[in-house]
């Protein structure tokens, strides 16, 4: 089967794919935001660049795509039927070089969380992680056990609303 766009839209297509700052890493700095969590995005002194790093806690957190790394068992994650040898060693590649990125930061004393695309429509799951982690890592810094983790029980929205004029 061959592609239905011609390779000049195809080409037009792909260029216009993000590699940071798309609709999943937006989503993730809003429920950051909405928690009072400060993180930088994208430090490029870490290994793999996270999406966001959380300095206070020492936390990586990477958003991953569902298709583009190989998410077990998500039905986002399907290879396509055509090219199917190509499509499967660039989700291979991409998946070791996620392995290798989080072992590098669990050697530098960081902590590695990732969010995976098909998970961020639950804002409030994806809170609780972030407050366990942190919680975690206070508790390992201060050398006693981790608390249970205070979890939000909501949280605050930040959509953009449109204006209308």
């Amino acid at each position: 089967m061959s592609d239905a766009f011609s390779p000049r839209k195809r080409s037009s297509i792909m260029s216009a794919v993000r590699r940071e700052g798309g609709a999943l890493e937006r989503r993730l700095w809003e429920i950051l935001g909405g928690l009072g969590v400060k993180f930088s995005r994208h430090r490029r002194d870490l290994a793999g660049s996270p999406d966001v790093v959380l300095a206070a806690g020492r936390i990586a957190v990477f958003v991953h795509g569902c298709f583009w790394h190989g998410h077990p068992g998500c039905r986002r994650a399907v290879l396509p039927k055509s090219h199917v040898k190509f499509w499967s060693t660039k989700i291979a590649s991409n998946r070791r070089r996620d392995a290798y990125v989080v072992r590098k930061l669990r050697r530098g004393g960081y902590s590695v969380v990732t969010v995976w695309g098909c998970q961020m429509a639950d804002a409030l799951k994806i809170g609780r992680r972030i407050v366990s982690a942190l919680s975690r890592a206070s508790a390992a810094r201060e050398g006693q056990a981790p608390p249970l983790a205070a979890s939000p029980k909501r949280v605050p929205s930040t959509r953009v609303r449109r204006r209308e004029d």
